[in-house]
C-alpha cells in the first residue's frame, strides 16, 4: 500500500495489518502473525566483553518491519508502537531492571522530529512492565548521522555524545532502541553509565540489521 493512502487510512479509517491490508487492531493481525515471525524472527544475540553487554532484538530490520520503523521514525505514525512494546516487554519481563533508557536524541534533532521514536517505544514499554524511565541522560554531541558511515567512523562519530548526571552505583538498565546496526551508539551509551557505577547494562532493540 503506497505511503499516502496508508497515511490516510491509519488517521482517518480504522488501521489495517501491515502484512495483509486487511482492518486490523494490531500492526500484524493474528492471521499473518506466523508467517510474519518466520520471516522477521531474530534470535540473534551480540555479546561484547569488558564489560559484558547483551543486545537483543525480536526482529530483522528488513522488509515489512523496516517500513514499520520507518513509520514512526520518519511520519509520525505510532501504530506498530504498542505491537514493538509486546515483543521488548516480553524479553524485559525475564530480568529485573531499576530502569528503562531510551537511547536519547539531541535537543536540536528532537525539535525537529517533534518525538524520540526510542522513547515512545519506551513509555508503553514501561506500561507493560511497570519499569520507570531514566531521564538523567542527555546527548550533548549532534553527532551527524550514522548511516552511511563506517563501523570505525560510528565509534568516533558517537565517543563523547552522553552525559549522565548523578550516580547509578548498583543499579541496573535496560536501554531501548529501535534498530541496532554496528551497535556503535548504544554501547557508548553503556560505556557511560558503566562509568557511573551501574551494575548492569543490557540493550534492547525493536530489530537489528542482518550481518553482511
Amino acid at each position: 500500500m503506497p505511503d499516502l493512502v496508508k497515511n490516510i487510512v491509519n488517521t482517518f479509517l480504522p488501521s489495517t495489518c501491515y502484512v495483509c491490508d486487511n482492518l486490523s487492531d494490531k500492526a500484524v493481525c493474528s492471521d499473518c502473525m506466523e508467517k510474519f515471525n518466520s520471516i522477521y524472527k531474530n534470535e540473534r544475540r551480540l555479546f561484547i566483553k569488558n564489560p559484558q553487554i547483551v543486545i537483543q532484538a525480536p526482529f530483522i530490520y528488513k522488509g515489512t518491519i523496516k517500513e514499520m520503523i520507518e513509520d514512526i521514525k520518519y511520519r509520525g505514525i505510532f501504530f506498530a508502537v504498542p505491537f514493538f512494546a509486546d515483543h521488548l516487554a516480553a524479553l524485559i519481563k525475564e530480568y529485573e531492571y531499576d530502569f528503562l533508557l531510551p537511547v536519547p536524541l539531541h535537543f536540536l534533532r528532537k525539535w525537529r522530529r517533534g518525538f524520540n521514536q526510542a522513547e515512545e517505544i519506551a513509555k508503553e514499554v514501561s506500561k507493560l512492565t511497570g519499569i520507570p524511565i531514566f531521564r538523567k541522560v542527555k546527548r550533548v554531541k549532534n553527532t551527524r548521522s550514522q548511516t552511511k558511515l563506517s563501523r570505525k567512523e560510528r565509534i568516533l562519530n558517537i565517543k563523547g555524545a552522553f552525559k549522565v548526571s548523578g550516580s547509578l552505583k548498583g543499579k541496573k538498565l535496560a536501554i531501548i532502541d529501535d534498530v541496532i546496526t554496528t551497535g556503535a551508539t548504544t554501547v557508548e551509551l553503556a560505556r557511560m553509565l558503566y562509568e557511573k557505577g551501574a551494575e548492569r547494562i543490557d540493550i534492547y532493540a525493536v530489530s537489528m540489521a542482518e550481518l553482511d
